[in-house]
């Protein structure tokens, strides 16, 4: 099917006559369930913000937490994001990017603990401490009872 630009103008200017205050609500509805909810694709879903506090507020709102992303002229706005959503993973201007060495894993609802990167192996792996002394012995370094 071939759509001219005309056509796609002409249609959306039906759709904005025919949208009533219900309408808007709902809109605003599926907008906040589907920004708490962990869609999985092939799936792209697009908010749109007009403050940082506002962004913030939608993704730490969900009991997921993922991933993230947020497509930004300013770096400043970005890296704000980045610190201060709640989500494993938060791509900026890019998404579903990386390399090998970077771990992937959510947070809340999202599951525990990191794949890929070295902190996937710390699934696989049990911490042991092996202390010894060779030669004289010294005092403990915690006072016995």
């Amino acid at each position: 099917m071939n759509i001219t630009i005309d056509a796609m103008k002409q249609a959306l200017m039906l759709l904005k006559r025919s949208i009533s205050q219900d309408d808007i609500r709902v809109a605003n509805l599926l907008r906040e369930a589907i920004a708490r909810e962990e869609v999985f694709g092939p799936v792209l879903v697009v908010l749109t913000f007009r403050t940082l506090e506002e962004a913030i507020a939608l993704t730490n709102d969900a009991t997921y937490g993922l991933s993230a992303g947020i497509w930004c002229d300013d770096v400043h706005t970005c890296l704000e994001f980045g610190r201060r959503v709640q989500a494993g993973t938060v791509w900026t201007n890019t998404w579903m990017d990386g390399f090998p060495e970077v771990a992937f894993g959510g947070v809340k609802q999202s599951g525990q603990g990191r794949e890929i990167g070295s902190y996937g192996f710390d699934e696989f792996l049990e911490v042991k401490s092996l202390v010894m002394r060779i030669g004289r012995t010294r005092a403990p370094w915690v006072k016995l009872a």
